[in-house]
């Protein structure tokens, strides 16, 4: 016997033949492999086409232009602010374009940069935390996206924490 669905002949359950305990587990194994195989080729397509690479040579002066432009949603000063109050939304793009806007601010000075973010690392090295935490909150005030200030002024609160503590007892 036999029933149509939607046109197509399907045999009755009496009409298939019987397979084993064995060979029907090797293919639900085998269904259930090709399932989570084609569940990572899609993801790997999404995250492949997902990426916007950023080539320096055709997208710097593009992106500069945008962070100087007060209407653009990627304004410096309304990214400066959004990083200041650390907005978790922040994408990488507006983060790069963060990095790239300050490269046109006058405080920039790279190589000057450089030696007082080492200043402020030897600091903390020779375990001045409240030197190092002073002059890493006012190299903050003109550089606030400085990493290595970052994280050296974080490293010098979390050990002037415990020198503050030992000092109290």
């Amino acid at each position: 016997m036999s029933w149509r669905l939607r046109g197509i002949k399907t045999p009755c359950k009496s009409q298939l033949p019987a397979v084993s305990a064995s060979k029907a587990l090797k293919n639900l194994l085998l269904l259930c492999m090709l399932k989570k195989l084609i569940i990572l080729l899609v993801a790997f397509s999404f995250i492949t086409n997902a990426q916007n690479n950023f080539t320096y040579k055709t997208d710097f002066k593009t992106i500069l232009a945008k962070t100087k432009d007060a209407n653009d949603k990627l304004c410096y000063d309304k990214l400066l602010s959004r990083f200041n109050k650390n907005d978790s939304t922040l994408t990488n793009a507006e983060v790069l374009a963060l990095l790239i806007g300050f490269t046109a601010k006058p405080e920039y000075k790279p190589y000057e940069d450089m030696l007082v973010e080492n200043d402020i690392y030897n600091l903390n090295a020779e375990g001045k935390y409240y030197d190092a935490r002073i002059k890493a909150n006012e190299f903050m005030q003109t550089h606030p996206l400085s990493v290595k200030v970052i994280f050296e002024r974080a490293f010098s609160y979390y050990k002037g924490r415990f020198e503050a503590v030992q000092n109290f007892c």
